[in-house]
């Protein structure tokens, strides 16, 4: 069986070669987009550890890309202060 491998390979050198030539792209392809995920999750991680915030307030439609209706700042501060997280005094903008 392996002589039959060998004569395979010999007779098609071409084909083997293109082959492990592509199975190293692919390969090296999968390890790069792994390396720059986790690049980008560590810079995130370090970004939210360096910012020092100690309550984050984000989109109520994370999957939706465009920004919220909601855009000026008395409507952004009223929508803070009117939060179930918020003690329930009301803020005045300024």
């Amino acid at each position: 069986m392996i002589s039959l491998a060998g004569r395979d390979i010999l007779h098609h050198w071409g084909r083997f070669v293109l082959t492990g030539m592509g199975l190293g792209l692919l390969i090296g392809v999968t390890l790069s987009m792994a390396g720059i995920y986790r690049g980008m999750v560590d810079d995130a991680q370090v970004l939210l550890d360096n910012s020092g915030a100690d309550l984050w307030w984000c989109s109520a439609r994370p999957w939706d890309p465009t920004p919220s209706p909601r855009t000026s700042r008395t409507t952004s501060i009223e929508a803070f202060s009117a939060s179930p997280a918020w003690p329930g005094r009301p803020m005045s903008p300024t």
